[in-house]
């Protein structure tokens, strides 16, 4: 698992982990922390070497995944989705937007926009200007 919260901790284990959260908890007052498992795609730098290294496998990740749920949510983090926790009242709010169904609008190439019952995305409308 890792955490991308500001400081970027690789760690080996829900017990290692807890003690890293913990010196982080005390001494950062971390609002927020998003938490993934590696993915070592195949071709890249770190594929050559993932012989050498220990990788945990799709059982190991998934209960250092459980293992770290309950461990931040005994540190007073509430998880919000999948792979993000946060302190009470300290969640993103970009985010909740989508998970409570509120309106947003995106700007940029790709985004996206539920605004006024209208869900719509900008690729559509750079079409239609240039017809």
């Amino acid at each position: 698992m890792f955490t991308n919260s500001r400081h970027f901790l690789a760690f080996r284990g829900a017990c290692a982990f807890g003690k890293v959260l913990l010196i982080l908890d005390v001494s950062i007052q971390v609002a927020r922390l998003s938490c993934y498992g590696l993915k070592i795609e195949e071709g890249t730098p770190l594929d050559r070497k993932k012989d050498a290294l220990r990788i945990p496998d799709d059982d190991e990740q998934a209960e250092e995944y459980l293992a770290t749920v309950e461990l931040l949510e005994k540190a007073g983090y509430a998880q919000y989705e999948i792979s993000n926790f946060a302190r009470p009242g300290r969640e993103s709010r970009h985010n909740l937007k989508y998970w409570t169904m509120q309106e947003y609008l995106g700007f940029g190439p790709g985004a996206h926009s539920d605004f006024g019952g209208r869900v719509d995305e900008i690729e559509a409308h750079i079409v239609e200007a240039r017809r």
